[in-house]
């Protein structure tokens, strides 16, 4: 999504670009770290997006989503709004365009995706990166409200309980970001500055690099 992109700042400040040249520098690895973030992805379009990846497979596969996912985007679903797309593209009538209807006039706010929703898509993305023989890493984003707030946030757990059953290893960026206590990390609620995304790539730099050295 849009912090892995790297918004606001430079390519060469994205966690991604950090990662490459941290651990090209304190480890001595020559790796191309590829920054697929796009912003406004949820989980359902980087899954998509990591499926549709041509060549030969990545050694090793950071996921980092959950921010997206809980949004609201027009009290439909990720999928939901592929098939009324697709529908529309082709001229015909979509039954969402009922359901659209229907959950504006009624109490509750349909997510882009549900908790379940979003898991499932995280465990089909552990599932290519098994198929292809890539290593999946699960990344815990931090927010502002973090810094200064205990609590977690539910998705957060949820990723963090989905590492442990599915034994795949988790960089939870939450611990060094509250040892901080910095609120400048952010340039708003969940987006880092050039400083953030550092502490980030600091992070998870250690761990790649021992994924890297097995």
């Amino acid at each position: 999504d849009s912090c892995t992109f790297g918004i606001p700042v430079n390519d060469r400040d994205a966690f991604p670009s950090r990662v490459q040249a941290d651990l090209s520098e304190k480890y001595g690895l020559n790796i191309r770290a590829v920054n697929a973030g796009v912003p406004g992805y949820s989980a359902f379009q980087g899954r998509i997006l990591l499926e549709q990846f041509a060549g030969r497979a990545p050694e090793v596969v950071v996921i980092t989503f959950w921010l997206n996912g809980q949004s609201i985007w027009d009290h439909l679903s990720d999928a939901e709004h592929v098939e009324l797309l697709a529908a529309e593209r082709e001229g015909k009538f979509s039954r969402h365009r009922l359901t659209r209807l229907l959950r504006r006039a009624t109490p509750g706010d349909r997510p882009r995706l549900s908790e379940e929703e979003f898991i499932g898509q995280l465990e089909r993305m552990l599932r290519w990166c098994r198929k292809k023989g890539a290593v999946p890493v699960l990344q815990v984003w931090p927010t502002r409200r973090q810094m200064s707030e205990a609590g977690e946030a539910s998705r957060q757990d949820a990723i963090r309980h989905l590492g442990r059953e599915q034994r795949v290893r988790v960089v939870d960026l939450v611990p060094p970001f509250r040892e901080r206590r910095d609120p400048g990390l952010f340039v708003d609620s969940v987006h880092c500055g050039r400083e953030g995304y550092g502490l980030v790539a600091e992070t998870l730099a250690p761990v790649l690099a021992k994924i890297l050295t097995q």
